[in-house]
């Protein structure tokens, strides 16, 4: 996890402040499960213009949940990790079709 935390460090605040944003949208986040679906759906659309960007998230499949659990892991329920995970999936399994 070392890796991702110093990669994630070392771009914050670039690039038009997008990971700042991402973050954001993490923190702003509560209880609403609607809400928290919403927040991961917005943070995968933004991992998605950004995996061309940064080369640490060209990967991004397995890297967005990476990166969005990293963020979030001290304050983070079960049943959230799972409607997270579900959500990404949803979204690279649409992406995937859409692209080919």
């Amino acid at each position: 996890m070392g890796q991702y935390a110093e990669s994630f460090n070392g771009f914050e605040g670039r690039q038009h402040g997008t990971i700042g944003h991402l973050m954001s949208l993490l923190k702003e986040r509560d209880n609403d499960i609607e809400k928290l679906k919403d927040h991961c759906n917005k943070c995968c659309e933004l991992i998605e213009g950004l995996r061309d960007e940064y080369l640490f998230l060209k990967n991004y499949a397995d890297r967005a949940t990476e990166l969005i659990l990293l963020m979030c892991e001290t304050n983070i329920t079960d049943k959230e990790k799972i409607v997270i995970y579900q959500a990404i999936d949803t979204y690279i399994k649409r992406t995937g079709e859409n692209n080919g």
